[in-house]
């Protein structure tokens, strides 16, 4: 049997072959879903004459198929909740529905239905909050949770390079909603409620403050908007009356040594000492040199290296300056590249070789330090002696004619 839309084709088909001339007779009933039945449409065309010939049988077929397109389309549902499930009224939605763009708010109930072939979330937009995940709970229906947006402040407290533990405080507007001790915190901020989150706005202004004992004071104030995911307060140390006196007879400056090896890549552990070029006060200065690195405060001028002690082989020997071994401290600080050469290390093994009765004999040492074959022949008091360039662990044995090694 023929369905109701296969009907109407063919009635129209009839229609453009008879050249529009002769009206049907009648339309076949439709009778579902609200369609209209025969009689209307026969209605349609016997009393309005609104379509003729192949022009009218177009616009015919183009009305049904739209009728069709309409009635067909899914609805989709989409239900805006946060995090715990509860529906959020207000939320503002930009959907696009079969390429074009449709601007929808929830309700009480937090959902929004649409009709369409083709359904898809553009844009969500709620105050303090971002859209985290798109869920599907059924056929056609859809869940969108909302989170409240919040950012993490790292704040620190420094003196130049180094960190230094201090109370740290953070205001909005002038009211103190922070307090915590460390060199480095991190403050959770969201435009709404949330957690330990502190209620920041877009306008509202945030303020930083850092205080440690002997040192002065350190803030920053920054826009709700503008506060940056790291804020560093720079704490200055307070110079105490000792400071000052001796501040008022010279500068001083921050002097950092950085010691290397020419040609070798072993870290330089030590001492260097300094001494200055002309009468500027202090006298010699031992510097301390680990890992290849040395700090100390003195005071500004010319200076010259006078030796150098390093620790090689787990012995401390003297080394030469290649080069760095002049130059002049200025305030602030001031950076010293010391170049030096590798002291060798030597390492003595001493024999003694007797008989049973306690009297050196002539003998032969041979000694295999990692595949290297050493001999000695002892002296007249039985010793026989090696020197060796670096640390190892090796053999030896000793020969002499008449006698057996025990």
């Amino acid at each position: 049997m023929a369905s109701p839309e296969d009907e109407i084709l063919a009635m129209v088909q009839e229609k453009i072959e008879g050249g529009g001339k002769k009206p049907p007779k009648k339309v076949p009933e439709l009778g579902r879903g609200g369609f209209p039945n025969g009689l209307e449409l026969g209605r349609i065309f016997e009393d309005r004459r609104i379509l003729a010939g192949a022009g009218g049988a177009l616009l015919l077929i183009l009305g049904i198929a739209a009728y069709f397109l309409f009635f067909s389309a899914p609805t989709y549902t989409y239900k805006f909740v946060d995090a715990e499930g509860n529906p959020l009224s207000g939320v503002k939605v930009t959907f696009i529905v079969d390429g074009k763009t449709v601007e929808k708010t929830t309700g009480p109930d937090g959902t929004i239905s649409l009709k369409g072939k083709e359904v898809d979330v553009d844009q969500v937009y709620y105050p303090g909050y971002t859209a985290t995940s798109l869920n599907q709970e059924g056929e056609n229906e859809y869940s969108v949770i909302l989170a409240p947006k919040t950012k993490k402040v790292r704040v620190e407290a420094k003196s130049g390079r180094r960190y230094v533990e201090a109370t740290i405080k953070v205001y909005v507007n002038g009211d103190e909603v922070f307090s915590d001790t460390g060199t480095r915190v991190t403050v959770c901020f969201s435009e709404v409620k949330y957690k330990d989150c502190i209620v920041v706005k877009g306008d509202d202004t945030v303020t930083f403050k850092a205080t440690a004992e002997g040192y002065k004071e350190a803030s920053r104030e920054y826009r709700g908007d503008d506060v940056p995911s790291r804020v560093t307060l720079n704490l200055e140390k307070v110079e105490d009356e000792a400071d000052k006196r001796e501040s008022l007879v010279q500068n001083y400056a921050d002097l950092m040594i950085y010691v290397k090896y020419q040609g070798d890549d072993d870290v330089v552990n030590g001492t260097i000492t300094i001494a200055p070029a002309s009468s500027i006060g202090g006298g010699t200065k031992s510097i301390s040199i680990k890992s290849g690195y040395g700090y100390m405060r003195v005071p500004v001028g010319a200076y010259r290296v006078t030796s150098v002690e390093v620790l090689v082989g787990g012995k401390v020997v003297s080394a030469e300056v290649v080069s760095g071994s002049s130059f002049t401290v200025t305030a602030p600080k001031t950076t010293v590249n010391v170049l030096l050469k590798k002291p060798k290390v030597t390492y003595n093994i001493t024999f003694t070789v007797r008989d049973e009765n306690g009297n050196p004999l002539p003998a032969t040492v041979q000694l295999n330090v990692g595949g290297t074959i050493l001999r000695r022949t002892a002296n007249d008091g039985g010793v026989a002696s090696f020197e060796l360039s670096k640390e190892g662990c090796g053999t030896y044995s000793v020969t002499s004619e008449g006698y057996e090694s025990n």
